[in-house]
């Protein structure tokens, strides 16, 4: 498969809530980019969540003092047994500088690593 991402998708695993109506899935981020997410749960409502479908996303970041939100609507672009594949379409200021952060020290500290073997 030709992989056609302009930008940089991250190994970064935190856990999110995905809604799609009034029904929620609780489950993890698997990888993550500022285009999009894999997202994965082992919910049996994920079944209920069908690709095209809008949904609205909340990552959970937990410090060592505080905790932040990132809210994010998406679309379902794929949809497998225990994952959804997530393009991002619409989020706040806040939520875009924070993912920015997450994207940039994930991939900065995924390069040190690979200079450092």
């Amino acid at each position: 498969m030709n992989d056609q991402r302009k930008l940089n998708r991250v190994s970064f695993k935190s856990s999110a809530d995905v809604t799609i109506d009034d029904v929620t899935i609780k489950g993890t981020i698997d990888n993550l980019s500022m285009k999009g997410m894999l997202f994965v749960s082992k919910d049996e409502k994920i079944n209920q969540f069908v690709q095209g479908a809008t949904v609205s996303i909340k990552i959970y970041l937990s410090g060592t003092t505080s905790e932040l939100t990132i809210n994010i609507m998406g679309d379902i672009i794929r949809k497998e047994k225990d994952t959804i594949a997530i393009t991002f379409k619409e989020m706040e200021l806040d939520s875009f500088v924070h993912l920015r952060n997450v994207v940039f020290y994930a991939d900065y500290e995924l390069q040190d690593y690979y200079e450092f073997m």
